[in-house]
């Protein structure tokens, strides 16, 4: 029955704030602005799938996770990538910043980081090698080397993301994209 996440939203404390992020860091296109009712709306990369950000009170104000899905060719200039737009990348999992990390049990490439709010955003990449049985999370580097891959430190790498790839990460499916996504889209915010 499902087969994907079609839309995910996070709340913010200042929209003007999340918006400058959003869009001057990280590149994003506003599909749908709606300043008077406190929301806009993205469809990173043109995949169909939509992600929100609404105003919120303090007082409803609550943090989310979420991850941008990235070519596995760009996860290795990603921190520096970051870095360029004065975006810094969190430690996660007891590990440093010093590279992406790898969920084994996925697999999956990560680079976590926070917009204004706090939420805590993900960089995410597919890995085409099998997944491991013992989960866990170690560097990029370690599972190159593990894989029989022997390529320049992530850490060196020069950034060359580009923004269109970003869409919100669903493990190996493909997003649907619906013909009639701005007849839905608004039907959906007239409920709110």
């Amino acid at each position: 029955m499902i087969n994907g996440i079609y839309e995910t939203h996070a709340d913010v404390r200042n929209l003007k704030e999340a918006r400058a992020f959003y869009e001057e860091q990280l590149g994003l296109t506003p599909s749908l602005v709606m300043e008077e009712r406190g929301v806009i709306f993205y469809t990173p990369g043109g995949s169909g799938q939509v992600f929100g950000i609404w105003e919120k009170p303090e007082v409803e104000w609550k943090k989310s996770h979420f991850a941008f899905q990235i070519p596995v060719e760009d996860m290795k200039s990603a921190i520096s990538w970051l870095k360029d737009r004065e975006i810094v990348a969190k430690q996660a999992f007891g590990l440093d910043p010093t590279e992406p990390l790898v969920h084994t049990w996925v697999p999956m490439a990560s680079v976590y980081f926070e917009d204004p709010d706090g939420n805590l955003l993900e960089f995410a990449a597919n890995l085409p090698e099998p997944p491991d049985h013992d989960p866990k999370v170690i560097y990029f580097s370690d599972w190159e080397k593990k894989h029989g891959k022997h390529t320049s430190s992530p850490v060196q790498a020069e950034p060359t993301l580009e923004t269109q790839h970003y869409k919100p990460y669903i493990p190996r499916q493909k997003a649907v994209v619906n013909e009639n996504y701005n007849r839905l889209l608004s039907q959906r915010i007239n409920r709110f």
